[in-house]
C-alpha cells in the first residue's frame, strides 16, 4: 500500500508540473509528459492496478495521461529489474519523442 501511495504522489506531482510547464516551451511540456510516462511505467512494472492510475487522471485535461496509462498497460510486465528499468526508460523516451514531434509539427 505504501508503494501505491508513493507512486500516486509522484504521479500527481508530475501532473501538477505539467500544468505549470504547459505555458512554457514544448521542451518543458514534453519533459513533464515524459516524466509522468516514466512514473506510469514504473507503476505498471511494479504491479499497480491500471484502474488505480486511471482514477488519478479523471480531470478532462489529463486525457494524455490516461492514454499513456493505456499504452503502458499494453506493454509487457517484466520480472527482472534490468528489464523493468529498460522498459521505463524506453517508454519515457518514446513519450518525449511523440510529444516533441506533435508540438513541433505545427
Amino acid at each position: 500500500m505504501k508503494r501505491i501511495a508513493a507512486i500516486s504522489i509522484a504521479l500527481l506531482a508530475a501532473l501538477n508540473a505539467h500544468g505549470k510547464d504547459e505555458k512554457s516551451s514544448s521542451d518543458g511540456l514534453c519533459s513533464s509528459v515524459s516524466t509522468t510516462a516514466a512514473e506510469i511505467m514504473k507503476a505498471r512494472q511494479n504491479g499497480v492496478a491500471m484502474s488505480k492510475l486511471i482514477d488519478l487522471f479523471k480531470k478532462d485535461d489529463a486525457a494524455i495521461f490516461r492514454r499513456l496509462t493505456i499504452s503502458a498497460y499494453e506493454s509487457p510486465r517484466y520480472s527482472t529489474e534490468s528489464m523493468q528499468e529498460k522498459s521505463v526508460q524506453d517508454f519515457e523516451n518514446k513519450a518525449f519523442l511523440d510529444c516533441y514531434k506533435a508540438m513541433n509539427s505545427k
